[in-house]
């Protein structure tokens, strides 16, 4: 590289470096403006001192907004002691307009709008989860009830100025909470730490005073039928007592910040109204793209479908694969058991005929001697026909002839 462009490279780092400081500098001077403003009320919150530890909405997660919990604050339903009714159209109004304000009055980018400041007081959190742990510091248990207070340095920019104190049973608990300057705070959606929940409560408590302030004020404001919104916010400090108004300057810039509010409101649901038939049509496009797309991703293929059938196919063969097995094994046993059956009855023949020869030897010995002995023996009969005394003779020789010679 050149050392013309390295040197003006250098240079352009250098202006946006002094940018940067002059930016971080004139945040401070705000904040330090804002805070001198409010400092008779440094024991407790006012929404000024709050907004000096709020870090910007922009790029930090829902719950360290202010407009967050505005949001919710609605679904809890409204307070009971309000002058009047609200309409419909109020109802239906409001709680948009009130959550772009808190945007507006958290943007450090834009001037500090009054906002009911005093209402917030002194808050109390009770803050109750399953598991019972204390403050290794404090010795203080971590379910308890919390009362908020600003520490001194909060809106002069140093370090010790991004730390809430929390107090309890008279004990002072400083947990490591830093709202601004931290890289990693965009990546945390939801509050986790016990001391992010804690806060996350007191923003919501801040949330419901200023939605019920300005609804008591809203109220206040005599009210007939079809009177526009225009027309309350223009009123909004002309019917209440003198000791809870704002300075002049300060209620003609918040009548002017909800009108605009109201206008902004209108033109976005003009706008919404016009177009709903085009963002139909696109959402039932995108919607149609998507599934086509999921099915064509998703969707089984004819394989796929008739994996089942082709794995049973493949276990009945292995199951026929077997049985022939088995088979021809029934048929190898079978010739095996014939051949032994076999050499069984030979055996057996064997062991006959040897008894047989055994005994013919003594039974002719003694047949010899009965034929040499008895006389007139007729050799052409069969003694076993014709029975006689033969018959018995042969009869007692066979009985008596030795089984072994």
């Amino acid at each position: 590289m050149s050392q013309p462009v390295t040197n003006a490279t250098n240079a352009l780092e250098t202006v946006d470096k002094q940018i940067l400081e002059l930016k971080t500098e004139r945040t401070r001077l705000r904040l330090q403006e804002m805070h001198d403003k409010y400092s008779a009320k440094a024991s407790i919150y006012s929404l000024m001192g709050l907004l000096a530890i709020l870090p910007s909405y922009k790029g930090m997660p829902a719950w360290l907004t202010l407009s967050y919990h505005m949001r919710g604050v609605w679904w809890n339903g409204l307070p009971d002691d309000l002058p009047r009714e609200l309409t419909t159209l109020e109802k239906q109004t409001l709680p948009a307009v009130l959550e772009k304000l808190m945007n507006k009055l958290q943007d450090p980018e834009d001037a500090a709008i009054w906002f009911f400041d005093d209402c917030i007081g002194e808050i109390q959190v009770k803050y109750q989860s399953a598991k019972r742990r204390v403050w290794v510091k404090e010795k203080v248990e971590v379910n308890n009830t919390y009362t908020f207070h600003l520490h001194p340095a909060s809106s002069t920019g140093e370090p010790d100025g991004h730390t809430l104190y929390y107090v309890a049973n008279g004990t002072f608990i400083c947990p490591t909470i830093t709202y601004k300057n931290e890289s990693l705070a965009k990546d945390f959606k939801y509050p986790s730490k016990s001391t992010d929940l804690i806060f996350n409560t007191l923003l919501y408590e801040v949330a419901l005073k200023l939605r019920n302030r300005f609804l008591h004020q809203w109220c206040s404001v005599p009210h007939k039928k079809g009177m526009k919104l225009k027309t309350i916010a223009k009123q909004l400090f002309d019917h209440n007592p003198a000791k809870e108004h704002p300075s002049p300057q300060e209620a003609q810039t918040l009548c002017d910040v909800l009108i605009t509010q109201l206008d902004n409101y209108v033109e976005e649901q003009r706008i919404r109204k016009k177009n709903a038939p085009t963002l139909r049509r696109k959402h039932m496009q995108v919607k149609a793209y998507h599934e086509a797309d999921a099915k064509e991703t998703y969707s089984k293929t004819r394989e796929e479908i008739f994996e089942p059938v082709v794995r049973e196919e493949r276990r009945l063969a292995r199951m026929y694969e077997k049985c022939q097995a088995q088979l021809e094994k029934i048929e190898r046993m079978k010739e095996q058991k014939e051949k032994t059956h076999a050499k069984t009855v030979l055996s057996l023949q064997n062991a006959q005929h040897a008894r047989s020869s055994t005994l013919l030897l003594g039974v002719c010995k003694s047949l010899n001697t009965l034929y040499m002995t008895t006389k007139n023996i007729k050799l052409a009969e069969n003694p076993f026909i014709n029975i006689s005394y033969l018959t018995f003779g042969i009869t007692e020789c066979l009985k008596t002839a030795p089984k072994n010679t």
